[in-house]
């Protein structure tokens, strides 16, 4: 997530929409995030990868919120960790060197949001990527950890081996999950390739 479509979220929360990044997959998920995440909220970055995201809901939960980031290579999560640094976010921020579908042993429950990128580590060894079956699993553990209303983000990228089987995957699953539990939305380009990247957007109604 780039700072740009930070300040357009942030502008929007204020009841100024900024300037629009439909150019940026992450644009309308970030926006949605934007006006429900609050200061004091405990959210989770599930793909740290270089760490944008990770800053973007740091500085999104404030001082007194917390900000659980995932990642299983060490340099996505040490340039995560400095670029938090670097930005004086560092002390609301815990790294995981661990699997994203292990984040439920070591996240409470009541979360307000967690945020996948689905893929490879941007810069990174191509070979090493989200998988359909820990995906799915870690998908399906934050949404029971999500507090009402809270949501998970799923940004899927299909350019990639395996990638456009894992978006599969996850959608199979999602079309099962009771709408009486959750709202469940997907965003594509229409006018783009077949595999241009979408969204998925999971809301938990009221429990």
């Amino acid at each position: 997530m780039t700072d740009s479509v930070l300040e357009s979220a942030r502008g929007f929360r204020a009841g100024n929409k900024g300037t629009s990044e439909l150019g940026k997959i992450a644009c309308l998920p970030w926006l949605f995030l934007a006006n429900i995440i609050r200061e004091g909220d405990h959210v989770v970055d599930a793909t740290a990868g270089n760490g944008r995201d990770t800053l973007a809901l740091a500085r999104l939960v404030g001082a007194q919120g917390r900000v659980e980031a995932f990642d299983i290579q060490e340099d996505a999560l040490a340039k995560a960790r400095e670029l938090a640094e670097v930005n004086h976010v560092g002390e609301r921020i815990r790294f995981w060197l661990r699997d994203h579908a292990e984040l439920v042993q070591v996240v409470a429950p009541g979360i307000r949001a967690a945020v996948f990128n689905l893929g490879y580590l941007p810069g990174g060894d191509h070979e090493v990527t989200t998988r359909s079956l820990t995906t799915l699993s870690a998908v399906r553990g934050a949404m029971g950890l999500l507090c009402s209303g809270g949501a998970v983000i799923v940004t899927v990228y299909r350019g990639h081996p395996g990638g456009a089987a894992e978006g599969r995957c996850l959608e199979e699953f999602l079309r099962e999950v009771s709408p009486q539990e959750y709202t469940i939305m997907a965003g594509n380009y229409l006018n783009h390739e077949e595999k241009a990247p979408y969204w998925v957007i999971i809301q938990a109604k009221g429990r």
